[in-house]
């Protein structure tokens, strides 16, 4: 019985807590609510520029503090905070593509050989470089059986398209190659069925079959020609320019782990003209 009063005696207390609470918040909405209607009956001009001139000064001090804080976030001497709350918050660095989504994310020295039995295509973020005055996040592209461990030195291309639109089932559809948030002209990078695949589902949630989806690509590039590709074909970015080859899927859903090594050992590295490394490999069927 006591321990009943005891508890009946709490529930009561915690009920008129809340009941202060929902009063002290209903008096101060009745306030503000009697305080405008009085302000704007009585005073509607001067009220009005009132409200006005908080508006703009309440923009303009949070508009310095957050460049305030942007200079000391990017200051030399907030380095190591700001490396710290990075990697706290920073996404995985690796994402592994199939079936136009994220299969596995992960970062760079946590990747290895067994998660590359299920993939398209391999999307590293180079979140290192992003600075306040390169905000933009470099994507570079891993397409058929690149050599393992993978190379993550890259450069960026000095060009890039003017537009990409794809025609896919009768529609037309923007594909961003870089915006304010990324990036993904990059040299080696390739533009394929994998990746407009990919792109139509991140961009506009529109489903593309990696494997056998059709389309046109309409390309006005960094010399104002305007060209067509579609599904056969695959755009590969250099430097200053780009070449265009027959796209080749390869797929790796059968392979073993010994599979895939042995066939990522086979590769060869040839210097073109511009002196970058190409990558060209043997194609064989999975079960031999």
């Amino acid at each position: 019985m006591r321990v009943f009063k005891v508890y009946k005696s709490k529930l009561f207390k915690n009920l008129y807590t809340i009941y202060l609470e929902l009063m002290t918040i209903i008096n101060i909405f009745t306030l503000g609510a009697g305080f405008h209607v009085f302000m704007t009956y009585c005073f509607p001009n001067e009220y009005h520029a009132a409200l006005l001139n908080i508006s703009f000064y309440t923009i303009l001090f949070y508009t310095h503090i957050e460049m305030r804080a942007k200079k000391l976030y990017f200051h030399p001497s907030f380095k190591p905070v700001k490396s710290f709350i990075d990697n706290f918050n920073k996404n995985s660095e690796i994402d592994i593509i199939k079936f136009n989504q994220v299969m596995i994310s992960t970062n760079k020295k946590y990747l290895a050989v067994h998660q590359l039995l299920l993939y398209d295509f391999i999307i590293f973020s180079d979140y290192e470089r992003v600075t306040e005055i390169t905000p933009k996040v470099n994507k570079v592209l891993f397409f058929g059986l690149p050599k393992f461990p993978l190379n993550f030195d890259y450069k960026a291309c000095k060009f890039s398209f003017m537009s990409l639109t794809v025609k896919f089932n009768d529609a037309k559809y923007q594909i961003k190659l870089s915006n304010e948030n990324e990036n993904y002209y990059i040299i080696g990078n390739k533009i394929n069925l994998l990746l407009i695949s990919y792109l139509l589902k991140k961009q506009h949630n529109i489903v593309c079959d990696e494997i056998t989806g059709t389309y046109e690509l309409n390309v006005i590039d960094h010399n104002v020609n305007m060209k067509t590709f579609t599904e056969k074909d695959e755009i590969l970015f250099k430097e200053n320019d780009y070449t265009v080859s027959p796209f080749v899927y390869i797929d790796t859903t059968n392979m073993t782990v010994l599979d895939i090594v042995n066939k990522a050992s086979k590769l060869q590295a040839n210097s073109d003209s511009d002196g970058e490394i190409v990558f060209s490999y043997e194609l064989q069927d999975a079960s031999e």
